[in-house]
C-alpha cells in the first residue's frame, strides 16, 4: 500500500502522457505561424482514488479485530495518501472541474456501510467467544444505529425540501 502512494507521488503515468502530448503538440505547431501554448489536460481520477481509499479503509477495519497493528499502519497510509493527493490536486493536475458534492453523496453511504459491516463481523466474532448474550446486545446496538441513520436521513431530506419550498415562495413573492 505504501508503494502505491509513492508511485502516485512520482506520478509516472501522467508525466509520460504529458511529455508525449507535448511532443506531438510541438510537432503540430512547428509549421504554424501563430503557435499556441501547450495545455496539460490530463485529469486527476478522483473517483478511482476515493474508491481505492474506501477499499483500503474497509480491509484495514476488517482485519483490525484479528491483528491490532493494522489500524496503526492504516493511519500512516492515510496520512501519506492525504498529503500526496493534496499535493497532486493543488499543484500537479489542472483544476478545470469543481466538485458539486456528487462524490461526497456516494462516499458517505459507502463509508457508513463499511463501518456497519465491520460491526457485524466483530459482533459475530466476539459472540462466538462471549456467548449468545453478546450477540443479541450487538445486534440491538447495530439496529439502533441503523434506525438513527435512517431517521436522520429522512429528517435532512425533509428539512432541505422545506427550505427549498420556502425559498421558492420568497422568489415568487419578490416577482409579484
Amino acid at each position: 500500500m505504501f508503494l502505491s502512494v509513492g508511485f502516485w507521488l512520482l506520478d509516472i503515468p501522467h508525466q509520460v502522457v504529458k511529455y508525449l502530448a507535448m511532443f506531438v503538440h510541438k510537432l503540430e505547431q512547428a509549421n504554424k505561424p501563430d503557435k499556441t501554448e501547450f495545455i496539460d489536460t490530463y485529469a486527476y481520477d478522483l473517483g478511482y482514488h476515493m474508491s481505492y481509499g474506501l477499499t483500503t479503509f474497509a480491509v484495514a477495519m476488517m482485519f483490525s479485530t484479528l491483528v491490532p497493528y493494522v489500524p496503526a499502519f492504516a493511519i500512516v497510509f492515510f496520512l501519506f495518501k492525504y498529503y500526496v493527493d493534496k499535493y497532486n490536486l493543488s499543484f500537479v493536475y489542472n483544476s478545470e472541474f469543481r466538485g458539486t458534492g456528487v462524490i461526497r453523496k456516494r462516499v458517505i453511504p459507502l463509508t457508513i456501510f463499511n463501518i456497519i459491516m465491520v460491526q457485524i463481523i466483530n459482533v459475530g466474532f466476539f459472540a462466538g467467544k462471549q456467548g449468545q448474550g453478546f450477540l443479541w446486545f450487538g445486534v440491538a446496538v447495530i439496529a439502533v444505529e441503523l434506525v438513527v441513520i435512517i431517521v436522520w436521513y429522512f429528517y435532512v431530506k425533509r428539512r432541505n425540501f422545506l427550505k427549498h419550498k420556502r425559498r421558492r415562495k420568497e422568489q415568487y413573492a419578490l416577482s409579484q
